[in-house]
Protein backbone atom coordinates (compact mmCIF):
# COMPACT_ATOMS: atom_id res chain seq x y z
CA UNK A 1 0.00 0.00 0.00
CA UNK A 2 3.13 2.55 0.81
CA UNK A 3 5.44 3.94 -1.66
CA UNK A 4 8.66 2.22 -1.54
CA UNK A 5 11.82 4.38 -1.72
CA UNK A 6 12.76 1.91 -4.81
CA UNK A 7 9.29 2.80 -6.63
CA UNK A 8 10.04 6.64 -6.01
CA UNK A 9 13.55 6.07 -7.14
CA UNK A 10 12.32 4.96 -9.89
CA UNK A 11 9.68 7.50 -10.53
CA UNK A 12 11.71 10.14 -10.02
CA UNK A 13 14.01 9.18 -13.12
CA UNK A 14 11.17 7.98 -14.96
CA UNK A 15 10.43 11.76 -14.74
CA UNK A 16 13.72 12.92 -15.07
CA UNK A 17 14.15 10.90 -18.49
CA UNK A 18 10.95 12.19 -19.51
CA UNK A 19 12.05 15.73 -19.46
CA UNK A 20 15.13 15.42 -21.11
CA UNK A 21 13.56 13.68 -23.90
CA UNK A 22 11.31 16.44 -23.92
CA UNK A 23 13.49 19.32 -23.81
CA UNK A 24 15.53 17.05 -26.73
CA UNK A 25 12.41 17.23 -28.85
CA UNK A 26 11.63 20.77 -28.95
CA UNK A 27 15.57 21.54 -29.72
CA UNK A 28 14.89 19.55 -32.43
CA UNK A 29 11.82 21.23 -33.60
CA UNK A 30 13.38 25.05 -33.28
CA UNK A 31 17.27 23.67 -34.98
CA UNK A 32 18.04 23.64 -38.79
CA UNK A 33 18.64 19.68 -39.89
CA UNK A 34 21.23 20.48 -42.13
CA UNK A 35 22.92 23.82 -40.77
CA UNK A 36 22.39 23.43 -36.92
CA UNK A 37 21.23 26.46 -36.79
CA UNK A 38 17.85 28.36 -35.35
CA UNK A 39 15.11 27.41 -37.96
CA UNK A 40 12.87 29.43 -39.17
CA UNK A 41 10.17 29.15 -36.70
CA UNK A 42 12.91 29.47 -33.70
CA UNK A 43 13.73 32.77 -35.77
CA UNK A 44 10.45 34.10 -36.05
CA UNK A 45 10.04 33.85 -32.33
CA UNK A 46 12.95 35.30 -31.11
CA UNK A 47 12.26 38.28 -33.69
CA UNK A 48 8.68 38.31 -32.20
CA UNK A 49 9.96 38.82 -29.09
CA UNK A 50 12.79 41.60 -30.16
CA UNK A 51 10.24 43.86 -31.76
CA UNK A 52 8.28 43.42 -28.60
CA UNK A 53 10.88 44.31 -26.17
CA UNK A 54 12.12 47.40 -28.87
CA UNK A 55 8.51 48.79 -28.37
CA UNK A 56 8.10 48.50 -24.77
CA UNK A 57 11.65 49.76 -23.76
CA UNK A 58 12.77 51.73 -26.75
CA UNK A 59 16.06 49.26 -27.50
CA UNK A 60 16.86 49.14 -31.20
CA UNK A 61 17.37 45.89 -32.73
CA UNK A 62 18.24 44.81 -36.00
CA UNK A 63 18.36 42.38 -38.81
CA UNK A 64 20.68 41.26 -41.42
CA UNK A 65 18.97 39.07 -44.10
CA UNK A 66 21.18 36.95 -46.36
CA UNK A 67 20.59 34.61 -49.68
CA UNK A 68 23.48 32.97 -50.38
CA UNK A 69 24.51 33.86 -54.29
CA UNK A 70 24.79 31.19 -56.82
CA UNK A 71 24.02 27.84 -54.96
CA UNK A 72 21.56 26.62 -56.83
CA UNK A 73 24.42 26.38 -60.40
CA UNK A 74 26.64 24.92 -57.78
CA UNK A 75 23.29 22.04 -56.82
CA UNK A 76 23.65 21.84 -60.85
CA UNK A 77 26.28 21.21 -61.43
CA UNK A 78 27.88 19.68 -58.29
CA UNK A 79 25.26 18.02 -56.82
CA UNK A 80 23.05 19.04 -53.96
CA UNK A 81 25.70 17.40 -51.44
CA UNK A 82 28.60 20.01 -52.18
CA UNK A 83 25.67 22.94 -52.43
CA UNK A 84 24.46 21.72 -48.67
CA UNK A 85 28.48 21.36 -47.43
CA UNK A 86 28.51 25.20 -48.95
CA UNK A 87 25.29 26.02 -46.64
CA UNK A 88 26.72 24.93 -43.38
CA UNK A 89 30.00 26.32 -43.87
CA UNK A 90 27.87 29.43 -44.30
CA UNK A 91 25.87 28.58 -41.50
CA UNK A 92 29.44 28.09 -39.43
CA UNK A 93 30.47 31.38 -40.21
CA UNK A 94 27.70 32.79 -39.22
CA UNK A 95 27.71 31.23 -35.43
CA UNK A 96 31.19 32.71 -34.93
CA UNK A 97 30.45 36.37 -36.10
CA UNK A 98 26.83 36.47 -33.86
CA UNK A 99 26.76 37.32 -30.12
CA UNK A 100 25.90 35.01 -28.03
CA UNK A 101 22.98 37.14 -27.49
CA UNK A 102 21.64 37.32 -30.84
CA UNK A 103 20.09 34.73 -32.93
CA UNK A 104 21.11 33.61 -36.09
CA UNK A 105 19.53 31.27 -38.20
CA UNK A 106 18.42 29.71 -41.56
CA UNK A 107 15.33 31.32 -43.01
CA UNK A 108 14.44 29.65 -46.06
CA UNK A 109 16.71 27.05 -48.56
CA UNK A 110 19.36 29.83 -49.58
CA UNK A 111 18.40 32.48 -46.74
CA UNK A 112 19.23 33.41 -43.55
CA UNK A 113 18.73 35.65 -41.28
CA UNK A 114 20.11 37.40 -38.07
CA UNK A 115 18.57 39.22 -35.37
CA UNK A 116 20.97 41.51 -33.57
CA UNK A 117 19.45 42.73 -30.11
CA UNK A 118 20.62 45.82 -28.64
CA UNK A 119 21.75 47.35 -32.29
CA UNK A 120 21.09 50.13 -34.33
CA UNK A 121 21.30 49.82 -38.26
CA UNK A 122 24.98 50.72 -37.98
CA UNK A 123 25.59 47.72 -35.71
CA UNK A 124 23.98 45.80 -38.10
CA UNK A 125 26.04 47.04 -41.01
CA UNK A 126 28.90 46.30 -39.28
CA UNK A 127 27.96 42.62 -38.14
CA UNK A 128 26.69 42.13 -42.12
CA UNK A 129 30.09 43.17 -43.29
CA UNK A 130 32.07 41.01 -40.89
CA UNK A 131 29.70 38.31 -42.06
CA UNK A 132 30.28 38.66 -45.92
CA UNK A 133 34.12 39.10 -45.20
CA UNK A 134 34.07 35.69 -43.57
CA UNK A 135 31.61 34.12 -45.91
CA UNK A 136 34.10 34.94 -49.32
CA UNK A 137 36.62 33.36 -47.06
CA UNK A 138 35.27 30.03 -47.30
CA UNK A 139 36.81 27.41 -49.51
CA UNK A 140 34.96 24.47 -50.28
CA UNK A 141 36.56 22.10 -53.02
CA UNK A 142 34.37 20.88 -55.55
CA UNK A 143 34.66 16.91 -57.00
CA UNK A 144 36.83 18.67 -59.74
CA UNK A 145 39.10 19.97 -57.19
CA UNK A 146 38.87 23.69 -57.80
CA UNK A 147 37.61 25.98 -55.35
CA UNK A 148 34.80 28.30 -56.59
CA UNK A 149 34.15 31.64 -54.82
CA UNK A 150 31.48 32.01 -52.04
CA UNK A 151 29.36 35.35 -51.44
CA UNK A 152 25.94 36.63 -49.93
CA UNK A 153 24.07 39.98 -50.75
CA UNK A 154 23.00 41.03 -47.44
CA UNK A 155 20.43 43.87 -46.47
CA UNK A 156 19.84 44.87 -42.90
CA UNK A 157 17.33 46.93 -41.18
CA UNK A 158 16.49 48.31 -38.05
Amino acid sequence: MGWTFSAHFKLVRAQRELIEKNTARNQLARTDALTGLANSRAVEEVLGAEFKRSQRYGIPFAIAMADVDRVKSVNDEHGHPTGDLVLKEIARTMRHSVRETDCGGRFGGEEFLAVLGSNDVEGGRVFAERWRQAVEAIEVPLPSGEMPSTSIGIGVSA
